[in-house]
C-alpha cells in the first residue's frame, strides 16, 4: 500500500489495558488533583504527578509504535493545574 493511501489508526486517551491494571501496575496520564490538594500540596506535588504522567506517556507511546498505531490523543490533564503557575 503506498503511503498516501495508508491508513492512520488510534484511540482517543486511554488505553484499556494499561488503564484495567492494578493501581500499583497501571500507566496513565490522568493523575490529576482537586484544587484543594494543589493549594495544601502546591508545585511540588504537582510536579510529581506531572512527572509521572510524562514517563507513562512515554510507556504508552513505545506500545503504540511496536503495535502500528500512529494516533494517540494526549489528555490536556497530563499537567494537573498547570494554568495555575508558569513552567519556565
Amino acid at each position: 500500500m503506498s503511503d498516501s493511501k495508508k491508513q492512520v489508526l488510534g484511540y482517543a486517551c486511554i488505553n484499556m489495558g494499561f488503564s484495567e491494571r492494578p493501581k500499583k501496575q497501571r500507566i496513565t496520564t490522568n493523575r490529576t488533583m482537586i484544587k484543594r490538594t494543589f493549594k495544601a500540596r502546591g508545585l511540588a506535588y504537582a510536579s510529581e504527578l506531572a512527572l509521572q504522567n510524562a514517563k507513562d506517556l512515554k510507556k504508552i507511546l513505545v506500545w503504540n509504535t511496536e503495535n502500528d498505531i500512529n494516533f494517540f490523543r494526549m489528555s490536556s490533564g497530563i499537567f494537573s493545574w498547570a494554568s495555575e503557575y508558569d513552567i519556565k
